[in-house]
């Protein structure tokens, strides 16, 4: 009777991961207003009922892809930014994380407006988060001798390069990395902003 139960449980929990992988896929190709839990329930072959019965609003499922998203896009940038390493491996494996994981972030920049106040939130502690860990490398190396004030400067511009460029991204399949094509200009523009 035990092992019924859990099989029922690794079924339901299988299902549920199914429908996550299928809705970030949807929505990094055709952006969060234009997926529908008919449009999810069609893509990943489950009853619309069953969406329902696992996340309870096509609200709940969007702010939890985005939610893990997140969190693992700050976590790595922790685990492979450190303070220690050298300035152009710190540059590489900064821009590594946004390039891992480009499709989910363009869609964050470019429907940000459309999204409910809760994930607005968790999105702009993120940025808060990416130009901290920016401007603590920065000062703890003393690259670019700026002020406290012009730090916060220049790591505003190269982030707001790097939305840009998120923002350009239009073709959301596993082989297209948008923005490891613009790694000459983001290299060009870390030089002339942070020195490095």
């Amino acid at each position: 009777m035990g092992g019924h139960i859990n099989k029922r449980e690794l079924s339901k929990n299988n299902t549920r991961k199914h429908i996550l992988q299928v809705t970030e896929q949807l929505i990094k190709e055709n952006g969060l207003l234009k997926v529908s839990t008919k449009d999810i329930s069609n893509a990943a072959n489950v009853a619309q009922g069953s969406i329902f019965l696992h996340f309870k609003t096509k609200k709940i499922l969007f702010f939890n892809i985005f939610s893990k998203k997140i969190d693992v896009v700050e976590k790595q940038l922790h685990q492979k930014c450190s303070l220690q390493i050298k300035p152009e491996d710190f540059l590489r494996n900064f821009l590594d994380v946004f390039i891992e994981h480009e499709g989910l972030l363009s869609r964050m920049v470019k429907d940000y407006a459309y999204m409910q106040t809760d994930l607005k939130t968790k999105i702009d502690n993120l940025e808060n988060e990416i130009k901290n860990i920016l401007f603590d490398y920065l000062r703890k190396h003393n690259i670019n001798n700026h002020s406290i004030v012009n730090s916060f400067i220049v790591i505003d511009a190269f982030y707001a390069q790097i939305k840009e460029y998120l923002k350009e991204k239009t073709v959301y399949s596993e082989q297209n990395e948008f923005l490891k094509q613009k790694l000459g200009r983001l290299n060009k523009l870390s030089k002339i902003l942070f020195g490095f």
